[in-house]
């Protein structure tokens, strides 16, 4: 790829102003650093009351409002917040393409875990049972292409939005003796969300950008996508390991997956129903996170 686009691509030439934004990246990421980290020590540190929780969270939430005020008062901050300002479309793409990082990428790191937790399944199996999902993005994402050039981005995100609430709604069901049919047909409904959402949603703001702006959107949007699937994978995170910590026998309370899997036989099939019910409340709350996007 690199030796492509050294051949192909045409040159870029910097204008002398855009200088890397050194103040800028010192606010921005240590600042979301510290709030990730903060979220993901909530469930191992007792709740957010711990100081090891809501410290770095605060620390970080003023570092990032820095950030934010710096981003603004300047032409070429490290993310440009004069297009989520000043462009309509730039925000709703922002916001869709947080909300659904936030929802998707936190449920990927759940599927698998319920596979492994719940059904006794393999690491090595748990990765085979995720095909239906990559395949059905594979399909979409050259089709919601196709289909944004033509039609625009607007129907084909909401659609693919729809399309991922629905594949969340069947993972909302999910139990200790659900059919593999069922949680693969709802992963390949969500792969076929995630193809029509993410890239044409972010496709959606360079319509009304100049190419100059184009390059400075496509980082914003890059990070934003990032920093919500940290925050997607933390919060869900948090919220399984609450809810574990409350069907566990006492001997297992307080360690999450850990007690679960580590359960004597015959305790965990006693438990295995409300772990599999803990799993369930976990994906409403991607639905939860998903639904507002459409």
């Amino acid at each position: 790829a690199l030796f492509a686009a050294m051949r192909i691509l045409p040159k870029d030439v910097p204008s002398p102003q855009e200088k890397l934004d050194w103040k800028g990246l010192l606010l921005l990421s240590p600042g979301l650093t510290a709030f990730v980290f903060g979220l993901s020590e909530v469930a191992s540190s007792g709740g957010i009351s711990a100081t090891q929780a809501w410290l770095p969270m605060v620390a970080g939430a003023l570092f990032i409002a820095a950030f934010a005020m710096h981003a603004l008062r300047i032409d070429y901050g490290l993310l440009d917040l004069h297009l989520v300002k000043e462009k309509v479309v730039m925000r709703a793409s922002a916001a869709t393409t947080m909300l659904f990082a936030t929802a998707f990428f936190g449920t990927m790191f759940m599927i698998p875990l319920y596979y492994q937790v719940v059904r006794g399944e393999s690491a090595f199996h748990a990765g085979l049972l995720l095909a239906p999902q990559g395949l059905a993005a594979a399909m979409m994402m050259p089709l919601s292409g196709k289909l944004t050039d033509t039609h625009g981005p607007g129907k084909v995100v909401l659609g693919g939005l729809v399309l991922l609430v629905i594949g969340l709604f069947g993972w909302t069901h999910v139990g200790v003796d659900t059919p593999l049919w069922f949680t693969a047909s709802c992963q390949f409904v969500l792969g076929l969300g995630m193809g029509a959402s993410m890239m044409p949603a972010m496709a959606a703001a360079y319509q009304e950008m100049t190419r100059d702006q184009v390059a400075r959107a496509t980082t914003a949007l890059n990070i934003i996508q990032r920093v919500g699937g940290s925050i997607g994978v933390a919060l869900l995170s948090v919220v399984l390991t609450h809810q574990l910590n409350s069907v566990l026998p006492a001997a297992a309370a307080g360690d999450g997956l850990t007690g679960a899997q580590t359960l004597p036989a015959a305790a965990r099939e006693q438990v295995l129903p409300g772990v599999a019910d803990a799993f369930g409340h976990t994906f409403w709350w991607s639905l939860a996170i998903a639904a507002p996007a459409a």
